[in-house]
């Protein structure tokens, strides 16, 4: 039976969250980020959001299969409990049991910040995204029509939020 386990990402694992990362961004709308960010750039997001919120990884068998984050909603001092959050899994391993796993370190993590509010924004065509964020108690708050685009089209984009 494969052993899983969460951890905190450090600077020894950006290969690894780099390779998952360009998956999304060259292959999925999941993400609306079109550049593979560099080495130094997925390191400083790493260490800054580990510093604020969490950065983790989720692990099968010591492999990384996919990571998970949160960061900063806004920079103005109002808004400092609440929060955007991502997931991303390897493909072969995206199902609910490990996302939820993923998802309940991470919002752990975030209340123990006193963080209160999570946010999300999703292209709408990300419906199995969408319904497990609302199976973890997230709420659509928003539609926000033509907002993003990527592979030469535009897409309507969804706010969930959910209080921790």
């Amino acid at each position: 039976m494969p052993v899983i386990s969460i951890k905190d990402a450090t600077h020894c694992d950006i290969n690894d969250i780099q390779a998952i990362y360009k998956d999304y961004i060259e292959n999925s709308q999941l993400t609306l980020e079109t550049r593979v960010p560099s080495s130094l750039e997925l390191e400083e997001k790493v260490t800054h959001y580990q510093e604020s919120h969490a950065f983790l990884l989720i692990l099968m068998d010591q492999e990384i299969i996919g990571f998970a984050y949160a960061y900063p909603f806004s920079p103005r001092a109002a808004y400092q409990h609440s929060a955007n959050i991502a997931m991303y899994l390897l493909p072969d391993y995206d199902e609910f049991n490990l996302k939820n796993l993923l998802y309940q370190e991470l919002e752990n993590r975030l209340k123990a910040k006193e963080i209160i509010n999570l946010l999300s924004c999703l292209p709408q065509q990300q419906k199995h995204q969408i319904d497990f964020l609302k199976s973890q108690g997230f709420v659509i708050r928003g539609d926000f029509p033509k907002s993003g685009r990527k592979f030469d089209q535009i897409w309507d984009l969804v706010w969930l939020s959910k209080e921790i």
